[in-house]
């Protein structure tokens, strides 16, 4: 059975910052992330980097996958990170009264709906006007009308 050497990345010293009353140790953020970095090298054995350090291997693991959290904290947003197939939420330009008597008499004027209107509906609800289309997705369909409700109930 063949033993490979492991690299220690920092000192002991660089490692523990100090040490608290109860005996455990603080340890420096910047000798973390080089040991974090170092584990992250194909075929680097994560216990033995722990052992090699005096670490124990379940706090070198704990790190990791902490670190592994906050970089992908940073990198985009919730939205960006939305499981498939959820709905998507399309930014929302409520209309000054004028406008939206404009809207109304223009939609007043058109007559017989085309072929292209089959499955459609028009819903008015708190001032806004919304066409649906019949391959609507019913959950953003929903989340549209909580937020007009939501607008509605505050604006009164």
């Amino acid at each position: 059975m063949s033993r490979k050497t492991v690299a220690v990345v920092v000192s002991r010293e660089e490692l523990v910052a100090r040490k608290k009353r109860d005996g455990r140790n603080i340890y420096e953020p910047s000798a973390k992330r080089r040991l974090i970095e170092a584990c992250e090298e194909p075929g680097v054995s994560i216990s033995g980097m722990a052992l090699a350090h005096g670490l124990n291997t379940n706090v070198l693991r704990k790190w990791m996958t902490r670190a592994r959290k906050l970089e992908a904290d940073t990198k985009g947003s919730k939205l960006e990170r939305r499981a498939p197939g959820a709905p998507k939420l399309l930014p929302v330009t409520m209309l000054t009264e004028s406008t939206h008597e404009t809207l109304v008499a223009s939609a007043a004027k058109t007559t017989a709906p085309s072929n292209n209107d089959a499955g459609r509906i028009h819903i008015e609800l708190g001032g806004a006007r919304i066409s649906v289309d019949a391959g609507v997705n019913a959950d953003a369909l929903s989340a549209v009308f909580d937020c007009l409700r939501r607008t509605g109930s505050t604006s009164r």
